[in-house]
């Protein structure tokens, strides 16, 4: 027989007794192709074009992957990733990249940023101020400001408004290096949001990734 390809025969029981059909091995998968039917009208030898797709012996069901976490990033983590090209920031980026990670923003976050960058030496970047606007916009979604959360305030009013957005959007990150939110993570664990810093957020995906 032809090498690497195996040959039986099997009885279908649908198509009648004494039906006979192919089974084709084909490295390590069954490929059943069924036997001619007896067309009913005119008794003819004839198939239905459903008869030539081959039918795997072990079919898999596809993969149907959920919506994407959410996630509000600080400007310092942004500027980490669009300005600096921080590698602490790597795998987050590639999350956010990737699509695993849905990065929400407001227009005012990305008036701070543009505001930031304007004041940074450009000889310490690794990218323009426009590629970094420019990256902001294609890799965020916008939404609406945040009514003020007052069951979680922080000491710094401009740092306010993330983690309003953060609580009334349902992110299960705010993902920042300023102490003044890392030190209301404990309380903002109650309403099922997590301050964490980037390293900290890519070593739970990494143990969620292993399990």
């Amino acid at each position: 027989g032809e090498r690497g390809r195996q040959v039986d025969r099997f009885t279908a029981g649908r198509a009648g007794p004494g039906a006979i059909g192919r089974i084709e091995r084909v490295g390590h998968q069954d490929r059943r192709f069924p036997p001619a039917r007896p067309d009913i009208a005119g008794g003819s030898d004839c198939r239905k074009a459903c008869d030539y797709m081959p039918v795997t012996s072990h079919p898999q069901a596809s993969p149907c992957p959920g919506p994407p976490a959410r996630g509000v990033l600080d400007t310092n983590v942004v500027l980490d990733w669009l300005w600096f090209d921080d590698p602490r920031v790597a795998r987050l980026a590639a999350a956010l990249q990737s699509g695993r990670l849905q990065w929400l923003a407001t227009a005012s976050m990305r008036r701070e940023l543009e505001c930031v960058l304007a004041r940074l030496p450009q000889a310490s970047a690794t990218h323009t101020r426009e590629q970094a606007l420019t990256s902001f916009d294609a890799r965020s979604t916008l939404v609406d400001v945040a009514p003020v959360f007052e069951r979680l305030r922080c000491s710094d009013s401009d740092d306010q408004q993330f983690i309003d957005l953060a609580v009334a959007s349902g992110a299960a990150w705010l993902i920042s290096r300023k102490r003044e939110k890392i030190r209301l993570a404990r309380r903002a664990s109650a309403f099922g949001l997590a301050i964490v810093t980037p390293e900290r957020w890519a070593s739970g995906a990494k143990k969620k990734k292993k399990k």
